[in-house]
């Protein structure tokens, strides 16, 4: 199992086992057009145009009893933010600042491990052949002590991507993606008003780096990290 899922499908794995694979509609007597709002267990809430009970992603989200009227006026704006799956930032904010304080940083190590993979040629007759290869390949993993390590290093991080929605010339709807910050603030006073469902996104620190312009081997000191977090600091609450 990937590192990264771990310790969300502990977090998770008694509402997922009462989940059918399918969620199923739920009775609803509004006759009015509407879309519900739909919510996590810690909180976070959505609009969503459906009536299932639930909708599953990296996060779990269960339809409430509470609805907005759709009109003319509205109705257009609300769909595309069930479409694009948007939670709204200051709606949430204390749900989400919870959820992120419970988010930690860890370190990864690159290794190389050998693969066997077949390949065939062909003599130009119709005649094909099987032939097998070692070939190297390359993973990350938590384990410190693993098999084959590279001496690369690197820190799983947590980023949020902001969006905004904006009115074209055409009069369309259209999402404004910010780039990816490490601090939910920054992008309040940047403006945006919304987030993914996903909430953030794990991305490697010199990835994050690289976007930025700045070179990760350059600023990061794995021992600074070490006596920062502890050397046992791995395992930590993922939303994927």
């Amino acid at each position: 199992m990937d590192y990264r899922k771990k310790l969300l499908s502990l977090i998770l794995s008694l509402n997922i086992l009462t989940l059918s694979s399918c969620a199923k509609n739920v009775d609803c007597n509004i006759e009015e057009k509407h879309v519900h709002e739909y919510s996590t267990e810690d909180g976070i809430t959505r609009i969503i145009d459906s009536e299932k009970e639930y909708i599953k992603g990296d996060l779990i989200y269960y339809r409430t009893d509470n609805y907005i009227e759709l009109d003319k006026d509205n109705s257009k704006l609300y769909k595309f933010i069930s479409k694009h799956g948007l939670v709204n930032i200051n709606d949430n904010l204390d749900s989400i600042r919870k959820l992120n304080q419970e988010l930690t940083d860890y370190m990864i190590y690159r290794y190389k491990y050998t693969q066997i993979v077949s390949y065939t040629t062909s003599d130009g007759k119709g005649h094909t052949t099987i032939h097998s290869r070692p070939e190297t390949r390359y993973s990350w993993t938590t384990n410190p002590n693993h098999s084959g390590l590279t001496g690369e290093v690197d820190i799983v991080t947590h980023v949020f991507y902001g969006f905004n929605i904006v009115i074209t010339d055409s009069n369309k709807l259209k999402l404004q993606k910010s780039g990816p910050v490490q601090d939910l603030d920054t992008l309040i006073k940047m403006g945006y008003k919304y987030i993914s469902s996903d909430i953030c996104e794990e991305i490697k620190l010199s990835e994050y780096y690289r976007r930025l312009g700045i070179d990760f081997n350059e600023v990061f000191d794995e021992s600074d990290y070490e006596k920062t977090y502890g050397e046992d600091k791995v395992y930590v609450k993922s939303l994927k």
